[in-house]
């Protein structure tokens, strides 16, 4: 595979690391203590040397960082270790970092640091092609899985047991947990399924996930006081707060006035909370969601139905009435991960 592409992977390494060091790549490539790196430069510098060795993937998933990083022990001594990829995800790139691996992508993202010198760059590139692969792990019936690994982080799980809870197909989770492996966010062995970082996870997610891409509607409700809106929801099953309503009884921080439910049956509602339609505005909003997974593991808190801390997290995080700190409050005293 190198031998495809030494000529690519030199001139991206070159572009790095030539505007500051004198590099000159090795025509042969030895075996160091039955290890055999793709590529070897040796780097010029205040009067120093440092040899490189380069390992090429064709894939940048944490699988392949992990296994690069795993010929850490195999290094004659002195030697600095670069991972090159086509691309580079911003959470490979992070755990390059936590490693200590230098990395260098063909978008043009890079990091390379040792003996005092500190190279990183950015591609121009990153954020569409970031969005993209974010956009293909948090599909829908990817996030009925995932709404289940985070309700329960510490659990360790069967596929059976995923199938069955979160209402999809074996296939569905063989291809879904496969995915989330890849990019480190979880591990199997013997059969056995858990999340490595929840947190990492629900960060992924929130940077995809937009309340407004529900359809929402605006209302006037008479009844201004929540308490009062409250009292008229107990004994219906056709809602679930959220934002700042759900918040209150969760994990009160912020105040609050607005009033936002998700319903599946707008008409019913409507009759119970005597809603009138307003042409703009409103003191309380209906949301219509795009997904039924958004109403998974709904609670009772004081008598009204309340969506899950995941859903509550995800909604409140991006809303622009304080929603961030509401938010990292909900999940710092409440979720804990």
């Amino acid at each position: 595979m190198i031998s495809e592409n030494s000529s690519a992977v030199k001139q991206a390494v070159d572009a790095v690391l030539g505007e500051v060091l004198s590099v000159k790549w090795c025509d042969e490539v030895a075996v160091f203590d039955k290890y055999q790196p793709d590529l070897v430069a040796e780097l010029s510098f205040d009067d120093k040397n440092r040899r490189v060795f380069v390992e090429f993937k064709s894939n940048g998933e944490p699988r392949f960082i992990a296994q690069v990083a795993g010929y850490f022990p195999l290094l004659p001594e002195g030697s600095y270790l670069i991972f090159v990829a086509p691309y580079i995800s911003e959470r490979g790139r992070e755990l390059c970092k936590e490693l200590g691996l230098g990395f260098v992508d063909l978008e043009g993202n890079s990091y390379i640091k040792f003996d005092g010198v500190l190279i990183e760059t950015y591609g121009k590139h990153n954020v569409p092609r970031e969005k993209r692969i974010l956009k293909r792990l948090f599909t829908t019936k990817s996030t009925w899985i995932i709404r289940k690994l985070l309700k329960e982080p510490d659990r360790e799980w069967t596929s059976k047991d995923i199938a069955d809870e979160a209402n999809v197909s074996l296939g569905q989770v063989y291809k879904v947990t496969e995915r989330l492996e890849a990019e480190g966010y979880l591990e199997k062995e013997w059969g056995a399924i858990r999340l490595k970082s929840p947190g990492d996870l629900l960060d992924a997610w929130r940077e995809v996930y937009d309340i407004s891409d529900h359809e929402i509607t605006g209302y006037y409700c008479p009844f201004k006081d929540r308490r009062q809106l409250l009292e008229k929801l107990k004994g219906s099953e056709k809602y679930a707060l959220t934002l700042g309503a759900a918040a209150d009884l969760v994990a009160p921080f912020v105040r609050s006035s607005d009033n936002y439910l998700y319903s599946l049956d707008f008409s019913r509602v409507k009759r119970l909370l005597e809603l009138e339609p307003v042409e703009f505005g409103g003191n309380l909003y209906l949301i219509k969601p795009f997904d039924e997974g958004i109403l998974f593991d709904t609670r009772m808190i004081e008598g009204v139905r309340v969506v899950s801390n995941i859903q509550l997290y995800l909604d409140l995080y991006k809303y622009p009435a304080r929603g961030k700190e509401q938010a990292e409050f909900l999940r710092e005293n409440v979720m804990e991960f």
